[in-house]
């Protein structure tokens, strides 16, 4: 069986730091939907030359 144990001092979150699962999801989406819409806009100026 395979386990992962997470062990944390709560250091990052006692700080502010945005560190916690949710950010880092939120993070990537966001990443990917401005990587995408780049991509969108490039393709449309292509098509228009």
């Amino acid at each position: 069986m395979n386990r992962i144990i997470l062990i944390g001092n709560g250091f990052d979150f006692a700080h502010g730091l945005k560190t916690s699962y949710n950010d880092f999801i939120d993070y990537f989406w966001d990443k990917m939907r401005k990587k995408l819409k780049k991509k969108k806009d490039i393709n449309i100026i292509m098509k228009m030359k």
